[in-house]
């Protein structure tokens, strides 16, 4: 999916200015250009204020970089990630052709574990709505309880592939901002 001009706009509208305001508002976003998948802009800043304002630079940096890449196209008919989904199909379809659908239960069950353990967590976060009755805090701690206690219960060999498929995500994440990082200098 290219990026279009609105899009770039929008994120760095999200970069914030130390006195208040964003730089968009401001009109100090210059120089916008979209090439390839590239994206280049300067930041117009009085060159007395350039310390003060790197932060703000690297927040820019930061903001373009965050932004979807080619698996999040929407499809404008179906309005579903028709790209994203194709790339899980050929995976699954690879997964099973190749190896145990046994392991692949396996390891999705952990990882499955592992998402809803993050979720529960994070419910841990929101605070008190005093319109419900229900103990949410409570439930999300048992939540996490349960989630960690049915994936350390799985057999061991499951668990073990379950946290490599996600330590491979993660360092197929990392790698793709280094990536992204070294080719925007």
């Amino acid at each position: 999916m290219a990026l279009t001009e609105t899009q770039i706009m929008e994120a760095l509208r999200a970069v914030r200015l130390p006195q208040g305001g964003d730089i968009v508002t401001a009109h100090m976003v210059s120089g916008l250009m979209l090439r390839d998948g590239h994206v280049g802009f300067a930041i117009e800043v009085d060159p007395s204020q350039a310390p003060v304002m790197e932060p703000v630079r690297k927040a820019a940096e930061k903001a373009i970089m965050d932004l979807p890449g080619a698996l999040s196209a929407v499809h404008p008919t179906f309005r579903v990630p028709h790209r994203a989904e194709l790339a899980v199909a050929v995976a699954v379809v690879l997964l099973v052709s190749l190896g145990d659908i046994r392991s692949a239960i396996g390891f999705s069950s952990v990882t499955v574990l592992v998402y809803y353990a993050v979720a529960n967590a994070s419910a841990l976060t929101l605070g008190r709505d005093p319109r419900s009755r229900l103990p949410v805090r409570a439930l999300a701690v048992l939540g996490f309880v349960g989630c960690v206690g049915l994936s350390v219960s799985l057999p061991w060999h499951t668990t073990v592939a379950g946290f490599g498929v996600l330590a491979l995500g993660a360092v197929g994440y990392w790698l793709r901002h280094v990536l992204r990082r070294t080719s925007a200098s």
